[in-house]
C-alpha cells in the first residue's frame, strides 16, 4: 500500500503542473464556447434568467484562474510615461457568426498596456510578436473599463447571444507577462518592487 501511495504523490506535483500550464487561445476559446452552448434560452423570461445566471457561475468555476497564452503581430506602439500602448493583430482571427453550439461574441478592444523605457519602446516595429502570458479574472456583467478600475490587463468581453445583451461580461489579467523581442516585459498595473534600503552596520556599544 505504501509503494502505490508513494508514486501517487511523486505524480502529484507534475499533474498539478499541467492542470495550470497555460493553454493556447485557441482552446480556451472553444471550450468557453462549448460551456456556453450548454446553456439555452428558455420557454419564459424565469427560464432565461435563470440560464444566464448558471451560465456565469459555470465560467467562474471553469474559467476563473485559468491560464492563457497567445502570439500575436504588433501593429503599433505609442509611448508616455514609462507605459507602451500596444496595438495588436487580432489573436484570434475572426469569429464566426454566433451559433446555438457556439454562441458567443467575444471582443478585444483595448490594447496592451506594457511598463518598458522608451527605447525599448522605439526598438519594436510593426510586425513584431508579442507572447502574452495571463491568468484570467472573470468579472460577471460587468463591461466597460474594468481594467482600469480593477488595475489588471482587461482582455476580452463575452456576451452570449441567445441569453440576453448583458450575460457574459470581462476577463481581465492581473498576473500577466509580455514577451518581445527576447525581452519579458510586466503590465503597467504590476509596480517594481521597491528596492531594499542600504543596512547600517551595527556598531558595538563602548
Amino acid at each position: 500500500m505504501i509503494r502505490p501511495l508513494l508514486v501517487l504523490l511523486l505524480l502529484l506535483p507534475a499533474t498539478l503542473r499541467a492542470a495550470d500550464a497555460p493553454k493556447a487561445l485557441t482552446t480556451w476559446i472553444t471550450q468557453l464556447q462549448t460551456l456556453a452552448g450548454k446553456h439555452r434560452k428558455g420557454d419564459t423570461t424565469a427560464a432565461s434568467d435563470a440560464a444566464a445566471r448558471a451560465f456565469s457561475d459555470a465560467v467562474v468555476k471553469e474559467h476563473d484562474g485559468k491560464q492563457i497564452q497567445f502570439s500575436v503581430a504588433i501593429k503599433d506602439v505609442k509611448w508616455k510615461d514609462e507605459i507602451a500602448t500596444i496595438t495588436t493583430e487580432a489573436e484570434y482571427g475572426k469569429l464566426p457568426a454566433p451559433t446555438a453550439t457556439a454562441p458567443l461574441r467575444l471582443y478585444r478592444v483595448t490594447p496592451f498596456e506594457v511598463r518598458m523605457t522608451e527605447v525599448e519602446a522605439l526598438a519594436i516595429k510593426a510586425g513584431t510578436k508579442l507572447r502574452f502570458t495571463g491568468r484570467l479574472t472573470f468579472h460577471p456583467g460587468q463591461y466597460g473599463a474594468v481594467g482600469a478600475t480593477t488595475k489588471s490587463q482587461q482582455l476580452y468581453e463575452i456576451r452570449h447571444e441567445y441569453l440576453g445583451a448583458l450575460t457574459g461580461g470581462t476577463f481581465t489579467s492581473n498576473e500577466c507577462t509580455y514577451h518581445i523581442g527576447g525581452k519579458q516585459y510586466r503590465s503597467k498595473w504590476v509596480k517594481a518592487k521597491p528596492e531594499s534600503p542600504p543596512q547600517t552596520p551595527a556598531t558595538e556599544s563602548k
